[in-house]
């Protein structure tokens, strides 16, 4: 016996082999992908990288300063404590 969910995958998805003798084959044989997409692709790929690591060195020298201003005013207040 089939699970309910497969007779439901069943009915969405085509069986593949339809697809390749059917009335879509004649279309995919036809058609002509565009390969310089994937170059596009390539370089926005590379671009987000370069961001993505722009953005890590900016958030990790951002931290430091946080951590230092922190240890500043903990001094600070340290220091105005010993005076009381």
């Amino acid at each position: 016996m089939r699970n309910t969910w497969m007779v439901s995958l069943s009915r969405i998805m085509p069986d593949p082999l339809m697809l390749m003798n059917g009335p879509h084959a004649e279309k995919l044989k036809n058609t002509k992908p565009d390969l310089s997409m994937l170059k596009e692709y390539k370089r926005r790929a590379e671009e987000y990288m370069n961001r993505a690591n722009d953005l890590e060195k900016i958030t990790n020298q951002r931290d430091a300063q946080k951590q230092k201003c922190g240890g500043l005013r903990k001094q600070r207040l340290d220091e105005f404590m010993a005076g009381f």
